[in-house]
């Protein structure tokens, strides 16, 4: 990222019955709200969320209306239960997706990504 820049607001969003309960440790969404925090983005959401449709459309409207956050990455939901289909579920229905995309960064706001170096041989 540039350093420059301001850094991209980020949101990490765990769907996890168990998690959501309480019943187990949620790793995933704090795991990637560290790498996301070490490659320069600034996270302001994480969240848990059971796996129920309406909760991770809702929660995913909620974090992306946010106007400071420009991605949202997601974690869970991909067990072997039927339960656990609900992120593909609601991330493949169209009118969920287009809710989502309902800002565009302004040009000024968008950092470049880093020129690659590359390693002397």
């Amino acid at each position: 990222m540039n350093p420059t820049a301001a850094p991209i607001g980020a949101g990490v969003l765990t769907v996890s019955d168990r998690s959501s309960a309480g019943t187990r440790e949620d790793r995933s969404g704090p795991a990637l709200a560290g790498r996301l925090a070490e490659l320069g983005f600034a996270v302001l959401a994480t969240d848990v969320v059971a796996d129920d449709r309406a909760q991770v459309a809702s929660r995913l409207r909620d974090m992306a209306a946010t106007d400071d956050v420009a991605l949202i990455l997601t974690s869970g939901g991909t067990g072997m239960a039927p339960r656990d289909m609900v992120l593909q579920d609601v991330v493949s229905t169209p009118e969920t997706v287009r809710s989502l995309r309902t800002k565009r960064p302004s040009p000024s706001s968008v950092s470049t990504p880093a020129k690659r170096q590359r390693c002397p041989s």
